[in-house]
């Protein structure tokens, strides 16, 4: 089975990034998709760029990392020498294809013959409810991006799409055409010590979204 660990918007709470590490490490996860924003707002040393790149560099499995607003700039991420670190690019695992979004450097065009797909984008595609913040007035206003909705929309073998930036989403999960796109929202849980987060079995095409109140399993597409 190839399973996907995926979480996004730690904003550097340093237990976070140890429970992520230690979920690496248990050998129960062939990757970790991070959707971004791993520097923020949480008290934190100051060197949180340095913080950050010192984790990436350290992680023990392949993890794919979709740069956000919060994080260091797409040559800072590039430096980074970790075989196991996957930035803006497509990629492969097992029999899967991973595309990494980094909307700096353009989204770019990705081939729709290719193997089935996984997304990692931070920002998520635009007219989805992981798009749409929960609430009223501005808060509900529409947050995603047209471009990275356009590129799911090229993709007809994309299956699903991993996502953060609205840190609380309408829903967690959506779906159109044969996509299920995840936002996990923000990391931060105060019902306990461990993020928000979703477990993707990509051969058994489920997936578990785990928000400390409430764990939700949703099958997607098979092809």
């Amino acid at each position: 089975m190839t399973k996907i660990l995926a979480v996004t918007d730690l904003h550097y709470y340093r237990p976070y990034f140890e429970w992520v590490r230690a979920e690496a490490l248990s050998g129960r996860y062939d990757a970790v998709a991070c959707a971004g924003d791993g520097l923020g707002f949480f008290p934190s040393p100051p060197d949180q760029e340095g913080g950050l790149r010192t984790w990436l560099e350290r992680f023990p499995i392949p993890i794919y990392y979709s740069r956000g607003g919060y994080d260091p700039d797409t040559a800072a991420l590039a430096r980074i020498r970790n075989p196991n670190f996957y930035a803006g690019g497509v990629w492969v695992l097992g029999r899967w294809r991973i595309v990494v979004v980094d909307v700096w450097s353009g989204v770019g065009y990705i081939p729709a013959t290719a193997a089935q797909t996984v997304l990692v984008s931070h920002y998520p595609p635009a007219g989805t409810m992981c798009s749409r913040a929960a609430g009223a007035g501005f808060d509900a206003a529409e947050l995603g991006r047209g471009d990275v909705r356009a590129m799911i929309d090229r993709i007809d073998t994309a299956r699903i799409a991993i996502c953060g930036s609205v840190h609380e989403p309408a829903r967690h999960h959506d779906e159109f055409g044969n996509t299920l796109v995840i936002n996990t929202g923000l990391a931060h849980n105060e019902m306990r010590g461990v993020p928000n987060h979703a477990i993707i079995d990509l051969d058994r095409r489920s997936a578990a979204i785990d928000t400390g109140r409430t764990m939700t399993c949703i099958d997607f597409a098979g092809g």
